[in-house]
């Protein structure tokens, strides 16, 4: 959680996930029960990687978060549909610009042998695949939950064929969000899927920052201090 008061700048805690950890993310993933089993288990992974098949490497820095996108069919045959998300609470002033980089990870490539998070999927024929609709997202909550903005998103639909992407596949794409009134707001970045949505394609998330707009009143002061500085020097001379 990262909180700001008045006249000091806001941040966001572990943006570039350098940490090599989630620390400062609450981490959410839903859970179903196994059509083969009595217990809950999860629907997806998150991990923190430094490198992944393709490659994809981080924007910036040396880690960045990846989060699965599919269904729960590779943790024995569950029927909910999937969810992983990373929350975090921010607490902004009025025109503080949140901004990042997103990308959506191509199937092709993560389906090859060395893709460590689902060794299961690499045997899953795509022809076999059921069609589903898949998403990555970034969203920005209220502080009453409600949603009010989706800087980036992509939306992949699977199939017998290639999958179609809303997004280019693989590349980093910038996003940026601007604050419209002070108070706390609630950063989501997180991927869905449809109930047998098979484990293939990841979201991946890395460069988050707060950038703090100088208030009018603190421009003002700025500028009436310079001035002052300005005159004495004239005097000086």
């Amino acid at each position: 959680m990262a909180v700001s008061a008045t006249g000091m700048a806001a941040t966001i805690e572990n943006g570039g996930f350098e940490t090599g950890n989630f620390s400062g993310w609450t981490l959410q993933m839903a859970k179903s029960v196994p059509g083969s089993a009595n217990h809950e288990a999860p629907t997806g992974w998150a991990a923190v990687d430094s490198r992944l098949p393709g490659p994809i490497l981080p924007e910036s820095g040396h880690h960045f978060a990846a989060l699965s996108i599919g269904g729960p069919s590779t943790f024995g045959g569950g029927s909910a549909p999937a969810r992983v998300d990373l929350s975090q609470i921010l607490s902004l002033q009025k025109g503080d610009m949140v901004s990042g980089w997103a990308l959506v990870s191509q199937p092709e490539t993560l389906n090859s042998p060395g893709h460590e998070h689902n060794a299961a999927e690499r045997s899953y024929s795509p022809s076999r695949r059921q069609p589903a609709q898949e998403s990555a997202w970034v969203r920005v909550l209220d502080g009453s939950g409600a949603e009010i903005a989706n800087p980036w998103d992509a939306v992949l639909v699977d199939g017998p064929k290639a999958p179609a992407c809303s997004v280019k596949t693989g590349t980093w794409e910038f996003w940026q969000w601007q604050a419209p009134a002070t108070g706390s707001y609630t950063l989501e970045l997180g991927s869905t899927a449809g109930k047998r949505a098979p484990f293939s394609d990841e979201a991946c998330f890395d460069g988050i920052h707060v950038h703090s707009i100088p208030e009018p009143n603190a421009l003002g002061l700025l500028a009436i201090g310079f001035g002052l500085f300005a005159a004495a020097g004239l005097r000086r001379s």
